[in-house]
């Protein structure tokens, strides 16, 4: 519980830092930056090693990329059938097709299932919803 408390506090920490003009414009993209590219990576490290392979964690993997391709056949269904602008199909396709894993969803998953299933949590979020979400992200830049 005591993870999404602190989730929570950061939350609040961060409208309240955004709001009284505290910060400088680019400290959100350092602070992301830091998070992607040093903590993420360290806690995948550590918490990976111990992770034994089993084709529990193969389906694990597996699943983002599932809701993915669930969100995206559903959301073209219901962009066809509105007649929605094709970007924002597409923007419904990658917001309800993904889910925030890292961020959220680790927390979550420590805080529920303990931290014996972080590893399983990595593999979703780095196998799973990064490796959807990147080929996707990288075509756009």
């Amino acid at each position: 519980m005591s993870n999404i408390v602190l989730l929570l506090l950061c939350f609040g920490l961060g409208i309240l830092l955004r709001t009284s003009g505290r910060l400088p414009a680019g400290a959100p993209a350092a602070l992301n930056g830091f998070v992607v590219n040093v903590s993420l990576p360290a806690l995948t490290v550590v918490t990976v090693q111990g992770l034994s392979l089993q084709p529990q964690v193969a389906l694990a993997a597996l699943m983002p990329w599932m809701l993915f391709a669930f969100g995206v056949v559903f959301f073209w269904s219901v962009g066809r059938l509105l007649h929605l602008p094709r970007a924002t199909t597409g923007a419904l396709m990658l917001t309800g097709g993904l889910a925030n894993t890292s961020f959220v969803g680790l927390p979550m998953i420590e805080t529920w299932y303990g931290r014996e299933y972080m590893g399983v949590g990595i593999v979703i979020d780095q196998l799973g919803s990064y490796g959807a979400l990147e080929p996707v992200t990288a075509r756009n830049r």
